[in-house]
C-alpha cells in the first residue's frame, strides 16, 4: 500500500450515491490509498444518516 495521489473526484461518489458510492470508491481505493478509501465510505454513510434524518424530518411535518 502506497500513499500515491489519488484524484479527487473520487469524493463526488459518495456525494452523489450515498453509502453505495462510498463502498465503490473504497473498493477503488483502497490498494492506493487507504486513508483516503476510509475516508469516502465513512462520508457516504454520513450522507446516508444525514439523508435518511432529513427524510425522516420530512415526513414528520407531513404527519403532524
Amino acid at each position: 500500500m502506497s500513499d500515491e495521489e489519488t484524484s479527487k473526484l473520487y469524493w463526488l461518489l459518495p456525494i452523489l450515491f450515498n453509502w453505495i458510492g462510498g463502498l465503490t470508491g473504497w473498493l477503488a481505493l483502497k490498494d492506493r490509498n487507504r486513508e483516503k478509501a476510509d475516508n469516502v465510505l465513512i462520508a457516504g454513510i454520513v450522507i446516508l444518516g444525514i439523508e435518511v434524518v432529513a427524510a425522516g424530518a420530512w415526513m414528520a411535518t407531513l404527519l403532524f
